[in-house]
């Protein structure tokens, strides 16, 4: 990966294949939050589009000047959450999409092209447009035979964003079982920030943010206790509540990351669980200050709890039993990655008191008993809330939803709901 992570044979040879089995399949499902029709361009998905000018190895372009601007526009209206009366707007990973627009002006044919494919995509699975999916398919086609050809030092921030762009190609055009897709890219863009330092001096605050968010995400989900391989160096000194959460939630994959060298070299003890507890203490009281933080700077309250009108659902069905509503849909990621960050905390207790528990070196104790209650109840507690913030995503802008899919199934991964089934 790396650098050539595009370019060595078997991940080209990889992504050749996907992209024949995608012509092979059925039309996708409709994406989460693009089942309005676009009022603003009836004709648009079912027209043929203007052929202009070409963009890299002699195919010509589907769309220019004014279409261009209305395929980004109708992503950004789709993917972008609603905006608040009165309510500020937080920086996040989703608004990193807002430069999209500037993208187009692009002297990167690859950033370009790549756009193209997931703008195409996006509007060929809200309008179930095969002839659109397509053409999609062939423009992602172009972009990954443009970097796998690359030569030379090429710019690393087109590289990177050129990545970004194609792994949310993959999540608008994965089929069933290939939930993994974007992660090629990902990694992709996440090695090229680690070993070129210059690549993240010239990505801007949003670029960085998503980067981030994704390569953490990305470690929850797969259960990876790696530390992350994007530096911090560059957002240590920022004040902005999004960064520093990152910077709070990039510590605990560090910590935890070390614990499984700590128990291999000197095994359970009881000071090792003290100081796994006490270090657990100090993000959570981290996360919880963080969290009062923006709450005391919000007109309303970020969030509100509803009662079910209904009969609650059984646990075992994994079903909220009371629904979520937000005043603020701006908020919602911080929101998301501060309940997987307190989870990743509680469970974090709980493997340190059930290894204690069942090393067999000390007697049977009701406090680490009840302590350990404690911390699966808490764990339970958050990965409910991230269940009730998916379900309440709907209408909240495309990106906002697969960033709480993405939460979610990290936190269920981490903390599965099923050891708190009650029989």
């Amino acid at each position: 990966m790396g650098r050539s992570g595009w370019r060595t044979q078997s991940c080209r040879t990889c992504l050749t294949r996907k992209v024949k089995c995608d012509r092979a399949r059925p039309a996708c499902l409709r994406c989460q939050s693009a089942a309005r029709h676009c009022g603003g361009y009836h004709g648009l998905g079912r027209s043929t589009l203007p052929t202009g000018t070409s963009v890299g190895w002699n195919e010509r372009s589907l769309i220019l000047g004014q279409n261009q601007t209305q395929l980004v526009a109708h992503f950004l209206s789709d993917y972008l959450p609603p905006e608040g009366s009165h309510s500020p707007r937080y920086p996040s990973p989703v608004y990193w999409v807002e430069l999209f627009p500037t993208f187009l002006h692009s002297q990167s044919p690859v950033i370009q092209t790549s756009l193209t494919a997931l703008t195409l995509m996006h509007l060929a699975k809200s309008r179930h447009d095969d002839a659109l999916a397509h053409r999609g398919r062939g423009h992602y086609m172009q972009a990954v035979q443009q970097i796998c050809l690359l030569k030379g030092a090429e710019d690393p921030c087109d590289l990177i964003r050129t990545a970004m762009i194609l792994a949310l190609y993959e999540l608008y055009a994965q089929a069933p079982g290939q939930d993994h897709a974007w992660n090629v890219h990902v990694q992709a863009a996440c090695n090229l920030a680690r070993e070129l330092h210059s690549g993240m001096e010239t990505l801007n605050t949003q670029d960085r943010r998503r980067l981030r968010t994704i390569e953490f995400l990305r470690m929850c989900a797969n259960l990876s206790l790696e530390p992350p391989s994007v530096f911090r160096s560059h957002v240590e000194l920022s004040t902005d509540s999004f960064d520093l959460l990152l910077n709070t939630l990039s510590e605990i994959c560090q910590f935890r990351g070390g614990l499984r060298h700590q128990s291999v070299r000197s095994g359970v003890t009881w000071d090792s669980t003290a100081g796994i507890l006490r270090a657990s203490a100090c993000f959570e009281k981290r996360l919880l200050s963080w969290y009062h933080e923006l709450q005391s700077e919000a007109i309303h309250p970020l969030f509100m709890i509803r009662p079910a009108t209904t009969r609650p659902m059984p646990v075992q069905l994994q079903k909220p039993e009371e629904t979520m509503f937000f005043t603020n849909p701006s908020g919602i990621p911080h929101l998301l990655l501060y309940w997987l960050g307190m989870v990743l905390v509680y469970v974090t207790v709980a493997e340190a008191l059930r290894g204690l528990a069942n090393s067999g070196l000390f007697p049977p104790s009701r406090t680490i008993e009840q302590r350990l209650a404690k911390a699966d109840a808490l764990c339970h507690h958050f990965v409910n809330r991230l269940a009730q913030c998916q379900s309440a995503c709907t209408g909240k802008g495309t990106g906002t939803a697969i960033l709480a899919a993405a939460a979610c199934q990290a936190a269920q991964q981490i903390c599965p709901l099923r050891q708190y089934t009650q029989p």
